[in-house]
């Protein structure tokens, strides 16, 4: 029942009596009011995301003891959540709570979490205001999103290690648009998006950034970074997005353009120029 334009109340509890359900979808509708209790021992996966529903994160979410999935995004949902419940759901492998701006998430770093299974972790704008301790203790990590999450200050050192040597099946890191200071973190080789614009990020852009030739987006627009424009970005052949522009760099990457490059969009200062180039290929 995706992008079917239904509205009005949704009355959740009602979906307790379908003792097989395993996957809902109510996607993309105009629903009024909030999520009330219901309970489900064979719900695998939950999809409410872009449904206009309101009032406080239901508590009752935790005991779906079997979800894989849950996605929550883009609704007006509210409150205060601690995040360790989310360790009741000891399956859970994708998780899905961005775009509700009222809702603010509790990382009690004297709790112990237990998230074995996750793999996909999506909180952006969801007022975090600091880096998830747990994430260190994910060993499956493959998309990661606190983008707009109010994050200040210097990126923890183990995220840089975690991220460049752990985080093995890593493939999507988004960090944008916090106050996020310091140094560059280096994507690794296989990951295909790494967006950290939009921060407060200083440094050059370290020659170790050649080794991720699986990038298809990289975008470390507006921030303060400086030095030459690594040569390497122009012959990543999945490259389709560039974005560098508002720092301090400079330099060409005209030399290294080929009719095999993937580019779709380059964002370069104002310092640099390759459309003569490009275009003449």
């Amino acid at each position: 029942m995706s992008s079917t334009d239904l509205s009005g109340h949704v009355d959740f509890h009602q979906f307790s009596k379908l003792t097989s359900l395993s996957f809902l979808d109510l996607t993309h509708n105009l629903f009024t009011g909030s999520i009330n209790d219901f309970s489900s021992r064979s719900l695998r996966i939950l999809d409410l995301s872009n449904s206009k529903l309101q009032g406080h994160f239901p508590n009752s979410i935790f005991e779906l003891k079997n979800l894989l999935l849950l996605s929550l995004s883009s609704n007006n949902l509210s409150g205060l959540v601690n995040f360790h419940q989310f360790s009741k759901l000891k399956y859970i492998s994708g998780l899905y709570l961005s775009y509700n701006s009222f809702l603010s998430i509790n990382f009690d770093s004297g709790v112990d979490y237990n998230l074995p299974n996750l793999e996909v972790l999506y909180l952006s704008s969801c007022n975090i205001n600091s880096f998830p301790k747990f994430l260190p203790r994910l060993q499956h990590l493959h998309t990661l999103d606190l983008s707009r999450s109010k994050i200040e200050g210097s990126i923890p050192q183990w995220f840089h290690e975690k991220l460049l040597h752990s985080w093995e099946n890593i493939q999507f890191v988004d960090l944008s648009f916090n106050k996020l200071q310091g140094d560059l973190p280096i994507p690794p080789n296989g990951i295909e998006y790494f967006s950290v614009s939009n921060n407060e990020l200083t440094g050059d852009i370290p020659s170790t950034m050649c080794n991720a030739t699986s990038l298809t987006m990289l975008n470390l627009a507006h921030n303060n970074l400086r030095g030459l424009i690594p040569q390497c970005l122009g012959t990543f052949p999945s490259l389709s997005v560039l974005n560098l522009q508002k720092n301090n760099l400079r330099g060409s990457m005209t030399q290294n353009f080929s009719k095999r490059n993937a580019f779709e969009t380059i964002k370069l200062n104002g310092k640099t120029s390759w459309r003569d180039h490009y275009q003449s290929l």
